[in-house]
Parts: structure tokens; sequence; C-alpha cells
């Protein structure tokens, strides 16, 4: 009676060390997944942000005012590199930025302290211009 016992034992202790290994495998496994989703994630945003850039390059190929066309060309430069960093694809390293970490939920990805001194198309969140000033730097 008493080899039952130990043997029954054994066997509940070994159900409960493959539970507890299968459990662990799911867990890890989900992450792998997760972290997979978010990289397919990244790539979906490259297509879209490559969409705007050639709509910006359809802009600037009309643009007659040549300064207005220079910024515009040194934009869209500026973002097919952010293109590159965020592209899993290429994982291009920003001298910046780093190595984005395509695999992070995004908001561990990049971590950004302050909006201050941001600048797109020359305005400033740092400028304290009115309202109507800022329309002289509208793309469109």
């Amino acid at each position: 009676m008493r080899e039952e016992q130990r043997q029954e034992e054994v066997r509940r202790h070994e159900a409960q060390r493959k539970q507890y290994l299968r459990a662990q495998q799911q867990r890890e496994e989900l992450v792998r997944f997760q972290g997979f989703e978010q990289v397919a994630m990244d790539w979906q945003r490259v297509r879209m942000l490559e969409g705007f850039v050639a709509a910006l390059e359809q802009k600037a190929l009309q643009e007659t005012d040549p300064p207005k066309r220079e910024s515009l060309e040194g934009h869209i430069s500026w973002a097919k590199r952010k293109i590159s960093w965020v592209d899993p694809l290429i994982a291009a390293e920003d001298p910046i930025l780093g190595v984005r970490q395509h695999a992070m939920p995004d908001s561990e990805k990049v971590i950004i302290e302050s909006a201050q001194g941001c600048s797109w198309f020359g305005y400033s969140l740092d400028d304290e211009e009115e309202e109507e000033d800022i329309d002289e730097y509208a793309l469109w």
C-alpha cells in the first residue's frame, strides 16, 4: 500500500511538472507571437508612411518655388531615413533614435520625454506664433 501511495505521488508530481512546463511553453509562444505581431505592425506602418512620402514627392515635383521645393525635398529625405528605421525588413540604425526594437510594444519602442523643439515643415512647438502665422508652413 505504501509503495502505491509513493507511485501515485510520483505520478501526480510528474503531471504537475508537465502542466507547469506546458504553461511556460504557452507563455513563451504567446510572447513570441506578440513580438511577431508588433513587427508586422511596423511593416504595415511603413506601407502607410511610404504612401505619404509618395504624395509629398508629387507635391515637390509640382512646387514652382525653389526654396519651398528644396525644403520639401529635405523633409522627404529625412522621412525616408526614418522609414528605413521603422521598416523591420531594413532595420536601419538611426543616429539619434538608435536601433528600433520592432518586437516591443509601441509604448516601449521609443520613449520621448518632451515634444519641446519638435519641428515638422518649419513649425516648432517652441514657437510662440499666432495660429494664422502657422498657415505659412502648411504643406498643402
